[in-house]
């Protein structure tokens, strides 16, 4: 037999010995895992997906450092130290409404402001149809927080009145008011979010994931819960509480 015809065949055998191919797997595995590894995380970290603040604060029309203070802390010394002027936009209020805010009133924005944005988008990331009603559960789920928010305060404030009917009715109504709008912004998210789903494949909806569509809702939301909390505090002031 050939020099050649014997390295054929002795390949040929370590080929088909069972012990020797486990062998080579683990040792390919052994080396290529660890490489694909590396290569992930390096491709991670080239294209590094940005915090939640980072993608909100457009939303809200605030600098991202002015969302990093505010996530400083959530205590009641913080919160009302914040130049509240700066946050405008993003709670739809005059500027000299809202530096007239006593520190309450004010307090109880930018926790709400604070928890909202430290929850983040959850989970609701995917675009593919399995995931469209875990989805607009995650979203419900939210709105529901806010208008939540809403109700809690309604029930503390009412109790404040003492039973003073037009107390009672005044933030009923900013109560009603709010309530609306939120469920608004709630059903505009819903919508995002069903196209996003439909069309995972156009270019658009890879331009809208679902970190986008929470600070939007969480945006929207922002504004009548503000004008809620602002127009309760009038109620109270008018009618002697």
């Amino acid at each position: 037999m050939s020099n050649h015809l014997k390295h054929l065949s002795k390949l040929q055998s370590i080929a088909h010995n069972p012990q020797t191919h486990l062998l080579s797997t683990m040792f390919l595995s052994a080396v290529i895992s660890p490489l694909l590894l590396v290569a992930s995380a390096a491709l991670a970290a080239a294209n590094p997906q940005p915090s939640f603040a980072a993608v909100v604060a457009p939303h809200l029309q605030v600098s991202v450092e002015a969302v990093d203070e505010l996530l400083m802390s959530n205590t009641s010394e913080h919160l009302t130290s914040i130049d509240v002027a700066k946050w405008a936009p993003a709670l739809g209020q005059p500027v000299e409404v809202l530096t007239n805010l006593d520190s309450e009133t004010k307090f109880k924005v930018f926790y709400f402001l604070h928890q909202a944005i430290s929850e983040g988008p959850g989970s609701l990331s995917k675009r593919d149809q399995a995931t469209a009603e875990k989805d607009a559960a995650i979203i419900r789920q939210k709105a529901a927080s806010y208008q939540s928010t809403v109700t809690v305060e309604a029930a503390e404030d009412e109790l404040r009145c003492q039973s003073t009917t037009s107390c009672i009715l005044c933030i009923g109504a900013a109560a009603t008011s709010a309530g609306g709008l939120i469920a608004s912004c709630s059903a505009a998210a819903l919508r995002a979010n069903n196209l996003r789903v439909a069309g995972s494949n156009t270019p658009q909806a890879a331009e809208v994931n679902g970190a986008v569509i929470i600070a939007e809702l969480l945006a929207c939301a922002a504004k009548p819960l503000t004008g809620f909390l602002v127009a309760t505090g009038v109620c109270l002031k008018v009618t002697g509480h």
